[in-house]
């Protein structure tokens, strides 16, 4: 068991797909470190290019949930083309709006969507 997996919580799984995604094609493109004092290191990831990527992203969204979900797992790079301090700011309308176990809610709102989009046939 790694310190990811202690830290990793399972109400909201890790999004993953056999698609090419870019963000494993070009992982540079998502780099960010706000931790790095000379702030032109900061982004060597391209911010819009990696908004451009997650917008066409096939699991962009529970990325994003994971990403929020997991902040000790998500400190640096763009995830769903959010940086930590974006993230940071939805945490924090997450918990004004839902509570503090915000997380619960939200894990419970997509496994419904999960269940309703297995009972609906494709067209």
């Amino acid at each position: 068991m790694t310190a990811a997996d202690t830290l990793a919580d399972p109400r909201i799984p890790f999004p993953d797909t056999d698609r090419p995604l870019a963000c494993r094609r070009n992982p540079e493109w998502f780099r960010h470190d706000p931790y790095d004092p000379d702030p032109t290191a900061r982004a060597t990831g391209d911010l819009e290019q990696a908004r451009k990527a997650c917008g066409r992203c096939p699991i962009a969204r529970q990325c994003l949930l994971w990403a929020l979900a997991h902040p000790e797992l998500t400190r640096t790079d763009i995830w769903a083309a959010t940086t930590l301090q974006m993230r940071g700011a939805l945490r924090r309308r997450l918990t004004l709006r839902l509570g503090e176990d915000w997380v619960a809610q939200v894990a419970a709102t997509e496994k419904a969507r999960a269940q309703r989009a297995r009972r609906t046939p494709a067209p």
